[in-house]
């Protein structure tokens, strides 16, 4: 199966039908759920479904490593591309980390404004426009 065929199966277009397309430029949706239930997996799974799409993903995280983000990214990837019998994997996972950037904010340190200063460096330094 090839990465858009997966995508055309995913659960979200369900998700996007309800809400009619999507939220919208400029619009926020709001994930809320106690410790552990899966709110950063349903969140991966979005960013995963957009990365599929071609669209440049920027997660922001707060007090959470790079390092167990990428875990989540790696982990829920293998299993859509391997019950999707996705092929070529290897391809497929370094073209969508090509879209993707991780950025963690430690301790108090996030605000509006460093956001906004997060972003404006990756478009500057990086050519990174997130979608």
């Amino acid at each position: 199966m090839h990465r858009k065929d997966l995508n055309e199966r995913s659960p979200l277009r369900l998700l996007e039908q309800s809400i009619h397309g999507g939220l919208g430029r400029g619009n926020i949706g709001v994930v809320v759920a106690r410790h552990g239930l899966g709110k950063s997996a349903v969140l991966v799974g979005i960013a995963l479904d957009d990365l599929m799409h071609g669209r440049r993903v920027l997660h922001i995280a707060v007090d959470e490593r790079i390092d167990k983000i990428r875990g989540y990214y790696d982990e829920i990837f293998m299993d859509l591309a391997k019950s999707g019998n996705l092929q070529d994997i290897d391809t497929e996972r370094r073209e969508l980390e090509r879209f993707r950037h991780i950025h963690t904010f430690v301790g108090n340190s996030f605000s509006i404004a460093r956001l906004r200063e997060t972003i404006a460096l990756l478009n500057a330094n990086m050519d990174f426009y997130p979608a």
